[in-house]
C-alpha cells in the first residue's frame, strides 16, 4: 500500500509541475490529495519503524536475558538504597535464595559479618563521591551459613539530568576456589618459612652446643702444647687437636652450606693485604702438608698491588678450601698456589688464582658434577679421605656470588688444577694495613696487655677455664660474670678495659646485656668496648651483634692470636681520652647533647634560616612519629612499625641524632622478623625518652638561632 501511495503521489506532483492548463478547482483538489498521500505515507513509515524497533528491542532483551541467565557470573541490581531488585539464577543458586526471596534483602545481608563494615564504607564512598565503577573482593554468607568469596564489579547508575543515584548494577565472580587455593599456598609458604626458621634455629643451637665443648678441647690443646709436654705426649695432643679441627671443618661446611642455600651470605668490602691471605694459608696448612710429605708452594705476581678492597675472610675461605682439598687428595709431590694479574681497569683489578696438585685426580665423567652438593669422586674417596662433600660446592657458590668464575682440569693419577677468577676494587688507602701477627709475635709483645682488667661474661665453666689460662699467660687480670645481670652489677662496682660477652646465657643473654649497657648505663660504662664470644656461626650473628651495640665478635673455638689481637685493639682504644668514646652512636646528653647539626650546616653552607626551618619541621613531625611508633608497639602492628621506623631514620640522621640510629635499625630489624616484642617495647620507650630531651635541646638551639637572625 505504501508503494502505491508513493507512485500516485509522484504522478500528481509531475502533473502539477508541468503547468498544464487545468481548472483551479481541480488543481486544488490534486494538491489536497497529494498532501493526504504524504501524511498516509509518513504515518505508515512511522508505524513500520516503531514495529521494527519493538521487534529489535524484544530480540535484544531475549538475548540479554539469555546471557544473564546462562553466564557463570553473579549479576544483580540494587536500588539507590542498596536493596536488591534483581538477581540472576546463578546468584540466587549460589546464595540459596529464590528470586522473590532475594528481592527482599539489602545487599549487605549477604556479606559476612567480619567484612560488613568494610563493604558498607567502600560503597558509601562510591555513592558519595559518584565513582562510576569500582571493584572489591570480600567474603559473603549463603543462606545455609557457608562462606563464599566474591570479586565484585559495581557500576553506579546516575540520573543524567540531576546526577542522582538511581541504583547499582553489579557483576560478581565466585572466587571461593581461587581464595582457597591462595590460602593453601600462603599456608604452604608459612610452613616452609617456619621450616626454614626451625632449621636455622636447629643449626644455631647445634653449632653452639658442639662448638662450646670443642672450644675447650682446642683451647686446652693449645695450652698443653705450649707448656712443654713430654715428647710422647706431643703426638697425642696433636692428634686430639687435629681431630677437633677436623670436626670443626665439618661443622663449618654444614653451616656455610645452610647459609648459602638460604641466601643469607654477606660480603664485606674492606681494604686488606693479599700477602696476609697467602701467609695465613701457608701457616695454617704448612703442618698438614709436612705431615703428608708434600711441598706447599706459593707464587704471587709481582705486578699485584699490595692492598685491594674486598672480603678477606671469604677470599681466605675460597683459597683455603681449595688448598686443603688439594692436600687431602695428594699423597706425594706438591700443592702449588699461584696468584696472577689478568687485567685491570681504572678502579678494578682481576686476579687469577690457580691451585695445582699432583694428587689422585678426578675421573673425566665426574668433572661436570664435582661442584654439586655431597659429591665426591667415588664412595671410596669418602671412606678413605673423609669430608662432607660440601667444600667444593661452597667454594663455587662463594666465587659466583662474588661475580667470579671457577674451573677445573684434571687427569686420573696426574693431579688437578682449579682456576678461580675474581675481580677486586683497587685500594686508595694511604695508611698501612696492620698484618695479622704470628704466634711468636704475640709472645714477644705480651707486655702490652699487662695489668689490663677484662670482664668475661660466660656461663660455661670449661670456656671460663680456657680463657682464664690465656689471660694469665698474657698478664691480664680477669673477672667472671655468669650472665648479663651479674655483668651489669660488676661493671657498676669495678673498672674494666674490655668486656668479653658470650651471647647465649640464662637470665639475661649477651644481646640484652649489651643493649642495657649502651642505652641505660651512665657514662663512662656505656662506652666500654664489648667483644662478643659466640659459638654460633650463623650469618645473622654479626648483624645482631653490631645492632646490639657491640664492637666486634670472636667465633668459638677461638684462635688465641685472634683473641689476643682483639683485646689489644680495643684495650688500646679504651685507654684513649674520654673525648673519643668507643661507642660512636652514643652522643652523651649533658656534655655535647644529643643533636649534631654538622650535616645540616654542610649541605646548607651554614644557612641559618634553612637550618631553623629544618628544626621547626622536625619538631612538628617527630612527636607524631613517636606517638605512632608507640601505638604500633602496643598493638604489635609490625607493618606500621617497619613503615614508621623507616620514615624516622632519615629525619633523625638529618638532625644528627646518632644516639637513636642503632636503636631504630634494631626496631626495623625486629619489625621485619615480627619478633622480640618485649625488646621492641623497651626500645620504643627509649626512643621516646631520648626524643623528649632532643625536643628541649632543639628548642634551645632554635632560640639561639632566632636571636642570631634578629641581630
Amino acid at each position: 500500500m505504501g508503494i502505491f501511495h508513493s507512485v500516485l503521489d509522484e504522478q500528481i506532483k509531475k502533473y502539477l509541475d508541468n503547468n498544464y492548463l487545468i481548472d483551479e478547482k481541480l488543481r486544488g483538489l490534486l494538491l489536497e490529495i497529494s498532501q493526504t498521500y504524504e501524511k498516509i505515507s509518513d504515518r505508515e513509515e512511522k508505524e513500520v519503524s516503531e514495529q521494527s524497533l519493538l521487534q529489535k528491542l524484544q530480540f535484544n532483551e531475549a538475548r540479554y536475558r539469555q546471557i544473564v541467565e546462562c553466564t557463570t557470573d553473579l549479576i544483580y541490581g540494587c536500588d539507590a538504597e542498596g536493596y536488591l531488585i534483581y538477581a540472576n539464577p546463578v546468584a540466587c543458586q549460589r546464595f540459596g535464595y529464590t528470586e522473590e526471596e532475594i528481592r527482599q534483602l539489602h545487599f549487605t545481608d549477604v556479606v559476612a559479618l567480619e567484612h560488613r563494615e568494610m563493604v558498607r564504607d567502600f560503597y558509601k564512598r562510591q555513592f558519595e563521591e559518584r565513582i562510576i565503577d569500582t571493584y572489591l573482593e570480600f567474603k559473603c554468607l549463603t543462606r545455609d551459613g557457608k562462606t563464599a568469596w566474591i570479586g565484585n564489579n559495581v557500576h553506579l547508575q546516575l540520573n543524567a539530568e540531576h546526577n542522582w543515584v538511581v541504583g547499582f548494577q553489579g557483576v560478581a565472580r565466585d572466587m571461593t576456589e581461587a581464595k582457597q587455593a591462595e590460602e593453601t599456598l600462603i599456608q604452604a609458604r608459612r610452613m616452609a618459612e617456619e621450616s626454614v626458621k626451625a632449621k636455622e634455629h636447629f643449626l644455631s643451637v647445634m653449632s653452639h652446643e658442639i662448638r662450646t665443648p670443642l672450644n675447650a678441647v682446642i683451647g686446652l690443646s693449645h695450652l698443653l702444647l705450649d707448656e712443654n709436654p713430654l715428647p710422647n705426649q706431643v703426638e697425642h695432643l696433636q692428634a686430639i687437636k687435629h681431630s677437633a679441627d677436623s670436626l670443626m671443618i665439618i661443622i663449618n661446611d654444614i653451616l656455610d652450606f645452610s647459609k648459602i642455600e638460604s641466601g643469607k651470605v654477606s660480603f664485606e668490602n674492606v681494604d686488606f693485604k693479599l700477602d696476609d691471605i697467602f701467609r695465613g694459608i701457608e701457616k695454617s696448612l704448612a703442618y698438614k702438608a709436612r705431615e703428608s710429605n708434600l711441598r706447599l708452594l706459593i707464587e704471587t705476581d709481582p705486578r699485584l698491588p699490595a692492598t685491594v678492597v674486598g672480603d678477606p675472610l671469604r677470599l681466605n675461605q675460597i683459597i683455603l678450601n681449595l688448598v686443603s682439598n688439594a692436600i687431602k687428595f695428594t699423597e706425594k709431590g706438591f700443592v702449588e698456589v699461584k696468584a696472577q694479574m689478568v687485567s685491570q681497569k681504572k678502579d678494578t683489578i682481576t686476579i687469577e688464582f690457580k691451585i695445582t696438585d699432583t694428587g689422585i685426580g678426578i675421573p673425566a665423567n665426574k668433572l661436570s658434577t664435582i661442584f654439586e652438593s655431597f659429591t665426591q669422586a667415588s664412595h671410596e674417596t669418602t671412606r678413605k679421605y673423609g669430608g662432607t662433600g660440601l667444600g667444593l660446592t661452597i667454594t663455587k657458590r662463594l666465587v659466583e656470588l662474588k661475580g667470579g668464575t671457577i674451573q677445573v682440569k684434571s687427569k686420573i693419577g696426574l693431579g688437578s688444577t682449579f682456576t678461580v677468577l675474581l675481580t677486586f676494587e683497587k685500594s686508595h688507602l694511604t695508611a698501612p694495613v696492620i698484618p695479622v701477627p704470628s704466634g711468636n709475635t704475640i709472645e714477644a709483645s705480651t707486655e702490652s696487655l699487662d695489668n689490663l682488667q677484662v670482664l668475661l661474661v660466660e656461663d660455661n665453666r670449661m670456656n671460663q677455664l680456657v680463657v682464664k689460662k690465656f689471660m694469665e699467660k698474657w698478664g691480664v687480670r680477669m673477672d667472671i660474670a655468669e650472665n648479663g645481670i651479674e655483668a651489669i652489677e660488676k661493671l657498676r662496682e669495678n673498672t674494666f678495659s674490655l668486656v668479653l660477652m658470650d651471647l647465649q646465657m640464662p637470665q639475661m643473654d649477651g644481646y640484652k646485656a649489651a643493649r642495657y649497657i649502651r642505652y641505660n648505663m651512665d657514662y663512662p660504662y656505656r662506652n666500654i668496648p664489648i667483644v662478643a664470644l659466640t659459638a654460633s656461626a650463623m650469618v645473622d650473628v654479626r648483624r645482631k651483634v653490631m645492632d646490639a651495640g657491640m664492637n666486634d665478635f670472636i667465633t668459638k673455638p677461638f684462635d688465641p692470636r685472634d683473641l689476643y689481637l682483639k683485646i689489644l685493639k680495643f684495650s688500646m682504644k679504651g685507654s684513649q681520652s674520654d673525648e673519643s668514646p668507643i661507642f660512636t652512636p652514643s652522643v652523651l646528653p649533658g656534655n655535647n647533647g644529643y643533636v649534631n647539626l654538622q650535616y645540616l650546616e654542610e649541605i646548607s653552607a651554614n644557612n641559618q634560616e634553612f637550618i631553623t626551618d629544618m628544626i621547626r619541621l622536625f619538631l612538628r613531625q617527630m612527636p607524631q612519629f613517636v606517638q605512632k611508633l608507640k601505638k604500633a608497639c602496643e598493638n604489635a602492628n609490625w607493618m606500621d612499625l617497619r613503615y614508621i621506623t623507616h620514615k624516622m631514620k632519615s629525619s633523625l640522621s638529618t638532625i644528627g641524632i646518632f644516639e637513636l640510629e642503632s636503636v631504630i635499625r634494631q626496631l626495623e630489624t625486629y619489625a621485619a622478623q615480627e619478633s622480640h616484642l618485649i625488646e621492641v617495647v623497651q626500645l620504643c620507650n627509649h626512643v621516646e625518652r631520648v626524643c623528649e630531651e632532643v625536643y628541649t635541646e632543639l628548642k634551645e638551639k632554635l632560640n639561639e638561632k632566632n636571636l642570631k637572625l634578629i641581630k
